[in-house]
């Protein structure tokens, strides 16, 4: 007995497995592509935020003619509250209700 039908397909033709490689591939791209985006609004986000800071600490040594933490005469400006976390031979321990300390004017300016 001779059988006239084909026999059974097995496998995936070459044509097949370039088609499914090239959309996988298509699909790897757009991901790498939406990371490579990401990190970019990420870093655009950071330069931005550093220039919101650079603005806010030169209109602050603008207003109060000092550095913000070290102001020589912060008390004229917030009322004076010392007590015992305000020496001024030892650093400020800062407490739930910070007190207004005169800072010594030692803080550089980084900028």
């Amino acid at each position: 007995m001779c059988s006239t039908t084909s026999p059974a397909r097995q496998g995936f033709t070459l044509v097949e497995v370039a088609v499914v490689l090239s959309i996988i591939g298509v699909i790897i791209g757009g991901v790498l592509a939406g990371q490579y985006l990401t990190r970019q609004a990420q870093l655009q986000s950071i330069g931005a935020d550093l220039a919101k800071f650079k603005a806010a600490y030169f209109q602050f040594k603008s207003q109060y003619n000092g550095l913000p933490g070290d102001i020589t005469d912060a008390t004229s400006y917030w009322g004076q509250d010392t007590g015992p976390d305000c020496p001024t031979t030892t650093p400020v321990t800062y407490t739930p209700h910070q007190q207004t300390c005169n800072g010594d004017g030692t803080t550089r300016s980084a900028a």
